[in-house]
């Protein structure tokens, strides 16, 4: 009786390992493709993408837009001491000699603070900094696609 015992369980182990590897081995062959020679992918795939790779995957797939709004000005912080301060803008138009336009960032905008573009941290803004900036402007907002200090 008890050898009897002992075969079932080892059976049940050898068809639950059978099962697990077979099951293994579809799931590779279905979503792993192994190429040799120029044909090979050699691209990682998605799930194993840093952040900063799949950024600059992303950067090569979208076009990088082309500012509308070019021009100098002083930076302003809005809204200081709340969890998130707000940026502006101030400037000058013809006609308008003090307009304000209202900044927005993105991954993808970049700052030059004297050593090269990065990508921007509103922390190293400081209240009426001179820049210039280049952006697209939708009404009073712009979105910013490069900021350079300048003094």
């Amino acid at each position: 009786m008890f050898k009897l015992k002992k075969i079932i369980i080892i059976a049940v182990v050898i068809v639950i390992v059978a099962v697990v590897s077979y099951s293994s081995y579809r799931y590779l062959k279905k979503n792993l493709k192994i190429a040799r020679g120029p044909e090979a992918n050699v691209e990682k795939p998605e799930w194993m993408k840093t952040t900063k790779e799949a950024k600059e995957e992303m950067a090569t797939i979208i076009p990088a837009p082309n500012p509308d709004f070019i021009t100098d000005g002083h930076l302003q912080v809005r809204d200081e001491g709340e969890e998130t301060e707000n940026w502006v803008f101030l400037y000058e138009e013809p006609g308008r000699p003090a307009a304000v336009a209202y900044l927005t960032f993105n991954f993808r905008s970049k700052c030059d603070f004297g050593k090269g573009e990065q990508i921007c941290n509103t922390k190293k803004f400081e209240n009426g900094m001179y820049v210039h900036l280049e952006g697209i402007k939708s009404g009073s907002d712009v979105k910013v696609i490069k900021l350079k200090v300048l003094q």
